[in-house]
């Protein structure tokens, strides 16, 4: 019997009887080469931002309304085991390092509840039509990234979206308050090692919250803001059209399987409604993965339906 034989039957425990199979990736962040703080806004959320009328969906980084676990009978709080196998899967993968002057290919399907306000006064959560996005960024950020977006359910009702060009050419934003900040699609300095991962996620949460001390990781308090900023940085990781490679991926889920306060929330769904077991934090997104094989599929948010690495903008992967 082979690893991912073994990893199917510790999943029959998990997956209901009529699980949908997996398929495969959506939302941006942590571009560059070394840990460092995200800007306020990037390049790809002000271009898109402009197109909100049609759909507030894109694989760029933005913010939503957090979506809480849901306890219950449902709710475990434990060992992560989801992420350490989802981990061992990754790892066995076929995800190796693209070429610079290539593209990673993403295509998720999003619905994002907007905040509406009322005749009272008062505002409410209004849910929306669900969109499916295919974004092409470049691998090295030095060549122009494009998206295009369409309602879900009408595959020929294409929007294409303002493209993204690299730094180096004129802004198309000049009313863009923040320096360019190149925004590859993948980032090869990011550790393909558990522990490296995890002293990199927790650096760049440091940042991000303006924190002057950098203790141990293990040395924070369970209620430290930082632990629920390296699961919602990892969210965007893997939503946000950034490739990883099959170490980086398996790392990735190896340092969240670290983080103090996890828990596992069976019977969720992510975004394309699949049925998964979400993996979080009380104040973090759920991560889902398909409960059989332990892929990633997405968040409540965004389903990730499939990514690739392609030669040029526009190419659909076979």
């Amino acid at each position: 019997m082979n690893e991912i034989d073994m990893l199917k039957r510790l999943g029959d425990d998990l997956a209901p009887a009529d699980a949908t199979p997996p398929v495969s990736l959506r939302h941006r962040a942590l571009a560059g080469g070394t840990p460092a703080v995200p800007p306020r806004k990037r390049r790809w959320q002000l271009a898109i931002t402009g197109l909100a009328a049609l759909s507030v969906v894109t694989a760029v980084t933005f913010s939503v309304a957090q979506q809480q676990p849901r306890p219950g009978v449902g709710t475990r709080q434990q060992i992560p085991s989801v992420l350490r196998n989802a981990a061992l899967v990754a790892r066995s993968s076929d995800a190796r390092q693209p070429r610079p002057d290539q593209y990673i290919f993403t295509e998720s399907v999003s619905a994002v509840p907007m905040q509406m306000q009322q005749p009272d006064g008062t505002t409410k959560m209004v849910e929306r039509d669900a969109s499916v996005t295919q974004t092409w960024i470049s691998v090295d950020g030095t060549r122009t990234s494009t998206s295009r977006q369409r309602p879900h359910g009408h595959r020929n009702a294409w929007t294409e979206m303002p493209p993204i060009r690299p730094c180096a050419t004129p802004n198309d934003l000049p009313n863009e308050a923040d320096p360019c900040t190149s925004q590859p699609g993948f980032n090869k300095s990011a550790p393909g090692d558990g522990p490296a991962m995890r002293a990199w996620l927790y650096a760049i949460a440091q940042r991000q919250q303006g924190a002057s001390q950098s203790p141990s990781p293990s040395h924070l308090a369970a209620n430290e803001p930082r632990h629920a900023a390296v699961f919602e940085n990892a969210r965007d990781l893997l939503c946000g059209g950034t490739y990883l490679t099959a170490r980086q991926r398996a790392a990735l889920f190896e340092a969240l399987s670290s983080v103090p306060g996890v828990r596992e929330v069976n019977g969720v769904r992510d975004a394309a409604g699949r049925a998964g077991v979400g993996v979080g934090l009380p104040e973090s997104d759920l991560l889902i993965f398909d409960a059989a094989t332990y892929v990633f599929l997405g968040t409540r948010e965004t389903g990730v339906l499939r990514q690739a690495v392609v030669e040029k903008p526009g190419q659909l992967p076979s």
